[in-house]
């Protein structure tokens, strides 16, 4: 996890996801699975206040 600082002072964070999975006959939903439940992790994290960050509008960059 790493927390940088955009040119208009918004935070920006990003997370690796890694799934583990490695089947290629499932076509990546291991892979959405890991980023969804890493995303409603730190959505849940963010909203406790537990980052000192604000979540406005999460996006899901590839």
């Amino acid at each position: 996890m790493q927390i940088a600082w955009l040119n208009d002072q918004q935070p920006l964070l990003s997370v690796f996801v890694a799934d583990g999975a490695g089947s290629v006959s499932q076509g990546g939903e291991g892979a959405m699975l890991a980023v969804n439940e890493a995303m409603a992790y730190m959505s849940q994290k963010v909203q406790g206040g537990e980052l000192g960050l604000m979540m406005s509008s999460p996006q899901i960059w590839y």
